[in-house]
């Protein structure tokens, strides 16, 4: 069952699957693939802050692991 709270979109990319880990995995080349700017790099746990995300100055998301 899928939670009233849940968006799920899908979408299927033209790249290797190495490419898009690699794009999802590391900070700087997430901000080429999204249209946001991470202050640093993932880290198991930590706090992710982008600006630039749906149209706001600075957003804080989570995650999750």
């Amino acid at each position: 069952m899928k939670s009233p709270d849940c968006i799920e979109n899908k979408i299927v990319l033209q790249a290797p699957r190495a490419r898009v880990w690699r794009a999802i995995t590391d900070a700087e080349e997430f901000g080429m693939w999204f249209p946001v700017r991470l202050a640093r790099p993932f880290g198991e746990g930590a706090t992710v802050v982008a600006s630039g995300f749906d149209g706001l100055p600075e957003a804080t998301r989570r995650r999750s692991a």
